[in-house]
């Protein structure tokens, strides 16, 4: 009984260790941009699950963006700009049509980006970073809950709610 408990330790043990190099090995790829006026929209997959991987994914990868996908595209008079990134999840999606009940106040639950000229052209609504630019100069980082700020020096911070 002891050694089928210690085989079943070791097994588990071994487990967690693959679960957690997986995760923590797993590289973002970019499936998808779309970009309209001063809004990117960026479709991920792998994107990082914890709100200081995916600060520390964008303080690694905002150099390529704008040097490779020409990401962000700044509104010209002002200056502003967006970016959102969106989990592609299990792929690309029909749009499902919404309860036309006259009770139902939720949202639709899905993004389609008009660009996709096909009918699986929707991700499910879960924007897993924005970044913004304001007219003073300020960008703030949006992931999930938390909110930050990225300094003029590339540091980021904890920020208040905007």
């Amino acid at each position: 009984m002891r050694g089928s408990f210690k085989f079943a330790a070791i097994f588990v043990s071994l487990l967690v260790v693959i679960v957690v190099l997986c995760f923590y090995f797993r590289k973002t790829t970019i499936i998808d941009i779309f970009t309209h006026r001063d809004v990117s929209d960026i479709v991920v997959s792998c994107f990082p699950l914890t709100s200081q991987g995916k600060i520390s994914w964008w303080s690694g990868h905002q150099q390529e963006l704008k040097a490779r996908y020409k990401v962000p595209h700044a509104d010209r008079p002002y200056g502003t700009w967006t970016i959102r990134f969106w989990d592609i999840g299990s792929g690309y999606q029909a749009l499902q049509a919404r309860n036309d009940n006259l009770f139902d106040f939720s949202e639709n639950e899905q993004f389609c980006f008009s660009e996709i000229k096909y009918e699986n052209r929707c991700v499910n609504k879960r924007v897993l970073l924005e970044v913004s630019r304001s007219m003073d100069g300020i960008v703030t980082l949006t992931a999930g809950d938390n909110y930050y700020r990225q300094q003029t020096n590339g540091e980021i911070i904890v920020s208040s709610a905007p």
